[in-house]
């Protein structure tokens, strides 16, 4: 019997082949009872996760940058925007991070041409401890 598409991936929207009367083949890719690929239940679980709240926004984008989203224009359309969004954030966020650290370099390049004055270089004090010789007795 030829091996027809009877599923649909919830991320891609591939059809697939699901065998559902083999319980063997379903023990061994649980996976495939929502994606077509492994690939796409990776994404499947952190966007569930996510609109469920399980993670938080920053989290759901920290857990995508571990992701392999080269098919991202292949997902369906919420699922590709629901990405992007997060995606567009994080980069939002890291422009801001970088143009404070920049703000915060020409600050600190300020502060260090100004006039400041050398005073004289003050030598660590030596101590002087004391060491108590204990005698042996014979």
């Amino acid at each position: 019997m030829a091996e027809s598409n009877n599923a649909t991936c919830s991320i891609c929207g591939n059809g697939y082949h699901l065998c559902l009367s083999c319980k063997d083949k379903m023990e061994l890719h649980p996976w495939k009872i929502h994606c077509c690929s492994a690939d796409c239940f990776k994404v499947f679980q952190v966007v569930r996760g996510f609109s469920t709240k399980v993670y938080t926004k920053d989290e759901f984008r920290s857990k995508l940058k571990n992701i392999d989203l080269s098919n991202l224009e292949n997902y369906r359309e919420h699922i590709k925007a629901l990405i992007k969004d997060a995606l567009k954030e994080d980069s939002v966020k890291n422009i801001e991070t970088v143009e404070e650290v920049v703000e915060n370099i020409k600050t600190e390049e300020n502060v260090i041409t100004e006039d400041v004055k050398v005073s004289e270089v003050i030598a660590p004090r030596k101590r002087n401890y004391k060491v108590n010789k204990i005698e042996e007795a014979e």
